[in-house]
């Protein structure tokens, strides 16, 4: 992006993931998920992993784009894009 990228959350103990409402298989538990923002415009984020067909599990838009919630499972990654809308999740085209 040429600019600094925030990383708000990154690894999170148990005790704090269920502080802050997380849910029980968060990749945050295990350091396989950062919510990050630029300070700007957040969709940046979310064309730039799309335009390097980057690998993620998730790609969530959290709140109107407060926020971009990236996930990366070792394993296999669904490339799953997410968008929360009224508290709920839908996907995102």
């Amino acid at each position: 992006l040429g600019e600094p990228i925030h990383i708000s959350s990154g690894w999170r103990c148990s005790r704090l993931n269920t502080l802050i409402g997380g849910v029980n298989n968060s990749w945050h538990l295990s350091g396989h998920a950062a919510d990050c923002d630029n300070g700007k415009d957040n969709q940046k984020i979310i064309d730039k992993v799309k335009e390097l067909n980057l690998p993620f599990d998730q790609m969530i838009d959290e709140d109107n784009l407060n926020w971009v919630h990236l996930s990366y499972e070792p394993y296999k990654n669904r490339k799953q894009m997410l968008r929360m809308v009224n508290g709920k999740y839908e996907i995102m085209k």
